[in-house]
């Protein structure tokens, strides 16, 4: 169990990984102040974890940052430890495979927590100010009028699960995955993974409101 740290302000680096080595009992495998560093250190280091913020110098960054970092053979979890408070971003995170959104603005306990309940397989939204992601995301379940499950279906599916890893995640045969991605396809009135992504994008983003810090547990 390892950790990299990514983060172009060398004292919201130095303070992470402090926060890291003296709190927790991960190893500190490393920093990264660039994007293009952050991923030859990952392939090098093969960290568990990685806490990210996307905006930060390079080449590569953001979302594409992100979608990299999350196709790296031994699928390494991701935080986005960010200090936006855009929902387009918070959104556009999940929906590029984050493991979890987290704001710089929280208190150190909390960042603790969302550590270790992203580590043990929970999605962890703390946020501040108009971001509301999760308040987003039940908008669509509500537009579309979904089945609690088909909720969980749909939420991996913008985390770019296969339909193999979706019967894994919550224990359920394959071709009973399949019938609720069909469902969810049909719902949403798309005919594949790539407009479901563009076509959830669009609707979550109508969503907004006041949104208070909390986690959300993935379904098991």
């Amino acid at each position: 169990m390892g950790v990299l740290v990514v983060d172009d302000h060398p004292c919201v680096r130095m303070a992470l990984s402090s926060i890291v080595e003296s709190r927790t009992e991960i190893e500190l495998l490393g920093e990264a102040a660039s994007g293009d560093q952050a991923l030859v250190l990952a392939e090098r280091k093969r960290p568990s974890l990685i806490i990210c913020d996307l905006e930060i110098r390079g080449f590569l960054r953001g979302t594409e940052l992100l979608r990299m970092l999350k196709a790296l053979p031994w699928r390494p979890q991701v935080i986005v430890f960010s200090g936006s408070r855009d929902s387009n971003e918070v959104v556009s995170a999940l929906m590029s495979g984050a493991d979890s959104f987290v704001h710089k603005g929280i208190a150190i306990p909390e960042l603790l927590r969302a550590i270790e309940r992203t580590i043990q397989g929970e999605k962890v939204l703390l946020l501040e100010g108009e971001s509301a992601p999760k308040d987003a995301l039940d908008h669509v379940h509500r537009k579309y009028f979904m089945t609690e499950r088909e909720a969980e279906v749909l939420l991996l599916l913008l985390r770019r699960f296969s339909n193999e890893e979706i019967a894994e995640e919550l224990t359920l045969a394959r071709q009973t995955v399949k019938n609720h991605v069909s469902r969810v396809f049909r719902k949403v009135g798309v005919t594949n993974r790539r407009e479901l992504r563009c076509a959830i994008g669009d609707t979550a983003l109508t969503a907004r409101g006041r949104y208070r810090p909390q986690s959300v547990r993935m379904a098991s």
